[in-house]
């Protein structure tokens, strides 16, 4: 068993009280952020005890999001069917599944309107709903993955509001490197030095055969983050069905369990810190 398959499957067994919430998302859209979601969700509900599978939400804000073609779609339920359900405010995991969708791995999700009415009644995703989201069911699961719109929609900027830890998705190239370091800049301005200095960085090749000078990239945005980690191209990650992370390529499998590696670090790093005033407190 390698280092990182030994670090993410122990993670899963003993993970926090409250769950960690891992937003991914991009600078811009088309980078992969909903296909590297659903594999790396995929991967962690195979390392999760049966009765505690990992959650994934599709927050984007279009009908046509690429989550549940990339998880399973097994029904029609999305997020307003779970916010118009009776019941407590903090729903358990017996009351959620109703409304989620299976992945082949045990990947539970959570679907965005594809429906949406013209009365309004069936809205796409907001900020406020996705608050609301999150509250109903960070007590139901033990994680919660948020795939969440490219920067600037008010939708991605609640998911890292909300977030343990960041995942960001940057192609593989000159641009891609350069957009993912102007993200982080812009993040920073906004007062999220921890949420920068703890996330990981994906430079997904979604074509074979990236630039070269996408490395000097990389050394520059190792600089400023807890990992980057380059994701090589695979035909199973470009095939626009359900992803089975143990279908993929010895590279990119290798390169996924680094990325679960490098999370599951970011919340473990984050809980220690929440922790250690009250442990203070404690022995004083």
């Amino acid at each position: 068993m390698s280092a990182h398959t030994h670090a993410v499957w122990t993670a899963m067994a003993r993970l926090p009280t409250r769950a960690p919430v891992v937003a991914l998302t991009a600078p811009a859209g088309g980078v992969g952020v909903s296909t590297l979601t659903a594999a790396l969700g995929a991967l962690l509900a195979l390392a999760a005890p049966e009765a505690a599978p990992p959650l994934a939400i599709d927050a984007g804000t279009r009908a046509w999001s690429g989550l549940p073609a990339r998880v399973g779609s097994s029904g029609e339920a999305t997020f307003n069917d779970l916010l118009v359900r009776e019941g407590p405010e903090a729903m358990s995991h017996h009351e959620a599944r109703a409304c989620m969708q299976l992945g082949p791995t045990g990947l539970e999700m959570l679907a965005g309107e594809s429906r949406p009415g013209l009365d309004g009644a069936r809205p796409p995703m907001s900020a406020g709903a996705l608050y609301r989201v999150l509250a109903r069911l960070r007590g139901a699961y033990p994680l919660v993955l948020v795939d969440a719109p490219a920067a600037g929609d008010p939708v991605c900027e609640q998911a890292l509001r909300r977030s343990t830890t960041a995942v960001l998705v940057a192609r593989a190239s000159s641009d891609g490197t350069e957009h993912a370091l102007a993200f982080l800049a812009w993040l920073r301005s906004l007062g999220h030095d921890r949420l920068v200095d703890g996330a990981v960085v994906v430079v997904n090749e979604v074509a074979p055969g990236p630039p070269r000078e996408v490395r000097a990239g990389e050394r520059v945005l190792a600089r400023q983050v807890r990992a980057v980690v380059r994701l090589p191209y695979d035909r199973e990650l470009a095939k626009p069905e359900p992803v089975r992370p143990m279908a993929l390529g010895k590279a990119a499998r290798g390169a996924l369990l680094e990325i679960a590696a490098a999370v599951v670090a970011g919340w473990e790093s984050t809980a220690s810190a929440q922790a250690g005033p009250t442990n203070a407190k404690e022995t004083t």
